[in-house]
């Protein structure tokens, strides 16, 4: 679907009947994208809110012991 690519959201399953869409974004983003969809039907939405995750980098950082 190319009102997926214009949001640079990511299709993560197709069947015959639906279409699972992954996206990521602040709220109007997301808004703007369910507006788009919404003439070819929605049957299901989640939404997870503001999540932060620690990347490897941090992690590392983390765990480095100064040895003297």
């Amino acid at each position: 679907m190319q009102i997926v690519d214009v949001f640079r959201a990511k299709i993560i399953d197709v069947s015959t009947e639906s279409i699972i869409i992954e996206i990521t974004g602040d709220e109007e983003k997301i808004t703007a994208l369910l507006a788009m969809l919404k003439p070819f039907g929605l049957k299901e939405m989640c939404r997870t809110g503001i999540i932060a995750m620690e990347g490897a980098a941090s992690k590392n950082r983390q765990r480095t012991v100064k040895r003297e």
